[in-house]
């Protein structure tokens, strides 16, 4: 008995529960295992439903990719035909007919009623400038550009953070941290920085270039002068700006640059008027040079370098480096570019 109680105890009693109490927790691990992977499978699934829908609807995802490609696709072909339209209305003369143009554009279902150059057609967000020797200009005047910008600045939003009419210095929007400095006591409006056209300008260092564009939008608020008036400018024997001056009876907005051995200068068509704003914006390229006044192009085929200010004087706003020729108005923004 003693030998078949240990052999029960051995044999049944232990060796029995030894096969059934690992079976019974095996179960368990292998329950706990599963539930785990379960729930790492679900996070799993959540992370990669996460980013498949990032990479369907995000911002740089498969359908805003596709609407923006179909987007700038029908800009394209808007542009193109536009331009079409203008190269088909060109006289013998290398002119545009107003009338002919007006007939082209009716075949691409675009009305104008438009009686002088530049001719505005639009569609959708796109607006396009059609000039009377049959060039296409898209309208650029809400965007800031980024290639080769150097300085940009907003009179709206003077701080990179909003508004403040208490700065001293004008912020650089391009990044390039050419900060203005305010000289004097220019002082700011709700969207624009007004000159008082005795001791008022800004600072914003050295800018020389080769190729350059200047861009501005201002208001004379004081009765026009009958001399040189600088907007902006680095003129001292050399340097470029936008200025305004008397031509004879004539006094105009004008874009001057220093090339070769001379001042060159191109003017608008019309006298200024105070209290007008103007869209400036100047361009020379190292072949021509170009003036748009409020979306009226004029261009001069010229070439040559640049030469640089003497001293290498400091770009200023609102006046020239010696303080003087100072402009009274309303500055609302400006912008730098160069290559």
């Amino acid at each position: 008995m003693k030998h078949k109680e240990k052999f029960i105890k051995k044999g049944v009693g232990i060796g029995k529960r030894a096969d059934t109490r690992p079976a019974t927790v095996y179960a368990k691990e292998e329950s706990a295992i599963t539930l785990i992977a379960l729930v790492i499978t679900i996070i799993v699934l959540l992370i990669l439903a996460g980013v498949t829908i990032a990479m369907v609807v995000g911002d740089n995802g498969i359908l805003t990719r596709a609407r923006q490609a179909k987007s700038e696709t029908e800009t394209a072909e808007f542009v193109e035909k536009v331009q079409v339209a203008a190269v088909g209305s060109l006289n013998t003369d290398g002119r545009v007919d107003l009338d002919n143009l007006k007939s082209e554009l009716e075949k691409i279902d675009i009305e104008t009623d438009a009686e002088e150059f530049p001719v505005i057609v639009e569609k959708n967000d796109e607006k396009l400038f059609i000039y009377d020797d049959g060039e296409v200009v898209k309208d650029s005047s809400n965007e800031y550009i980024k290639n080769g910008l150097m300085v940009a600045y907003d009179g709206i939003n003077n701080t990179g953070n909003g508004h403040n009419d208490t700065a001293t210095v004008w912020k650089d929007l391009s990044g390039n941290g050419n900060d203005g400095t305010l000289k004097g006591e220019p002082t700011w409006q709700n969207d624009c920085l007004k000159f008082n056209g005795t001791d008022s300008w800004v600072d914003i260092g050295k800018m020389n270039y080769e190729n350059v564009t200047l861009e501005a939008v201002v208001m004379n608020s004081n009765e026009i002068k009958d001399i040189e008036v600088d907007y902006m400018c680095n003129f001292e024997g050399g340097g470029y700006g936008f200025l305004y001056n008397s031509l004879g009876n004539h006094i105009k907005n004008t874009f001057l640059i220093y090339i070769g051995n001379e001042y060159k200068f191109i003017q608008s068509n019309d006298d200024i008027v105070a209290n007008k704003i103007y869209c400036l914006s100047g361009n020379y390229n190292g072949n021509e040079l170009k003036l748009f006044e409020n979306g009226q192009r004029y261009f001069l085929n010229m070439s040559g370098n640049v030469q640089s200010p003497a001293h290498n004087v400091d770009f200023v706003l609102g006046g020239n480096v010696s303080a003087s020729n100072v402009v009274a108005g309303d500055w609302f923004e400006r912008k730098y570019v160069c290559s």
